[in-house]
């Protein structure tokens, strides 16, 4: 059995909103380039990160793969003997449509000597910009890439961790800054395609929990899969201490393994 940690970062954004109205028109007319020009924006892309006119038929399928250099810092002074993969898989946006997203795979080398099999991190970058280059799995190889030092640590225990670019960083397209639910299914995705011996789970806790619902344990709570678990009263909401019950449960049971549940009283 193993570890999945379904939400590691938490992410400050300032966000800056203009009244289309207020565009001068030629930005209106920039908008509407012919097609020929779009193309170039594809083109430009390093060609790992283009997706083919096919996607493979379920999320989390690999597209592609190779292994890339990973540093600490820019001087490369800072190493841990890992096996990294960049990958491309399949995943869908916040309407269920399939596109391609990259992202970054990080074994230690070293044998995982804890109990069950290797854990397993998804990890969810924060604000990482909104230009390909940015993304995670580019900045990882050029030691610039500020989420390496906390991966760091985890590493260093001998966890794995899979990291998404999210979905429009790195690859074609706008980048869906802030998505929740378009980064969540980034986040799962990328465990699917990491395609590694590594038993993983995914916990989402239900929209009122923690800090939230404050309460003891009662050692109470009720699973559910992709809806959220909801009371006779349409409350969907457990303590921050029943929550970690349930990991500590599915951690010892392993009874969702490779696959996403959720909870609630």
């Amino acid at each position: 059995m193993s570890i999945r940690l379904g939400r590691m970062v938490a992410t400050a954004a300032a966000a800056v909103l203009v009244p289309l109205v207020s565009l001068p028109a030629t930005t209106a007319h920039a908008a509407e380039a012919p097609p020929s020009e779009a193309l170039v924006a594809e083109e430009e892309l390093p060609a790992f990160y283009r997706a083919p006119a096919t996607l493979p038929p379920a999320n989390g399928d690999l597209i592609r793969s190779e292994p890339m250099r990973f540093t600490l810092d820019p001087a490369g002074g800072a190493r841990i003997a890992l096996t990294t993969t960049r990958v491309l898989y399949r995943s869908t946006d916040r309407t269920g449509d399939p596109h391609a997203v990259s992202g970054t795979v990080l074994v230690p080398k070293t044998p995982w000597i804890g109990p069950g099999r290797r854990p397993v991190i998804g990890y969810a970058a924060g604000t990482q910009g909104i230009g390909d280059t940015c993304a995670p799995s580019r900045q990882l190889s050029e030691g610039f890439e500020y989420e390496s030092l906390f991966m760091a640590g985890m590493l260093a225990r001998g966890w794995a961790v899979a990291m998404t670019d999210y979905e429009g960083l790195g690859t074609a397209g706008m980048h869906t800054y802030m998505d929740r639910e378009s980064q969540g299914r980034a986040v799962l995705d990328a465990l699917r395609a990491a395609d590694t011996p590594i038993s993983w789970f995914y916990l989402s806790p239900p929209p009122v929990f923690g800090a939230q619902a404050p309460g003891k344990p009662t050692g109470h709570y009720r699973l559910g899969d992709d809806e959220p678990v909801v009371t006779d009263d349409g409350e969907s909401t457990i303590s921050g201490a029943d929550l970690a019950v349930a990991l500590v449960d599915e951690i010892e049971k392993g009874a969702h393994h490779q696959a996403r549940f959720t909870v609630g009283y």
